[in-house]
């Protein structure tokens, strides 16, 4: 089971709106649910049908009409701010991700290098065993290096 998180909405915008702190909890409630709805659904606009607002609200339609104006002008205040939020952390989402890639890149490029003087001290490695007449034990050692066996060294015995 995925662990669930605290939603990264601007709390600060919703609690500190004037409004919203003055309606009673089933209100509240409603434009709480609202907002969580428009928040996970990544600010794709709420439904024009009353059915379904009254469906992510949790309420029923007598709560949703005696209600209706208020919430909908809290809502209208409170998009706004949500919207940006969601842009700012898409923004830095994209930040990371282009940090992240870029790191890979210079780690790939550091094993290649390591990789690459690794097959030139053996190769050095085999050109000196040549030039001390141990041309058997040499190429066999060469021959392990073409392979590319990381062993071949440790498996080497003179």
């Amino acid at each position: 089971m995925k662990k669930r998180r605290i939603p990264d909405m601007p709390i600060e915008a919703i609690f500190l709106n004037p409004r919203l702190a003055t309606l009673s909890p089933a209100p509240f409630g409603m434009v709480m649910r609202i907002l969580m709805h428009y928040w996970f659904t990544e600010c794709r606009p709420l439904p024009k049908a009353e059915a379904e607002i009254c469906a992510i609200g949790r309420t029923h339609r007598s709560t949703w009409s005696a209600n209706k104006a208020e919430i909908l002008s809290i809502l209208d205040e409170l998009q706004d701010a949500i919207k940006a939020r969601r842009e700012q952390k898409a923004g830095s989402l994209a930040r990371i991700r282009a940090l992240a890639h870029r790191g890979a890149e210079v780690r790939r490029a550091a094993r290649l290098e390591r990789h690459q003087v690794v097959a030139r001290e053996k190769a050095s490695l085999a050109t000196a065993m040549l030039s001390r007449g141990q041309s058997e034990q040499a190429r066999e050692v060469v021959k392990r290096t073409d392979r590319q066996n990381p062993k071949a060294f440790v498996e080497t015995r003179f």
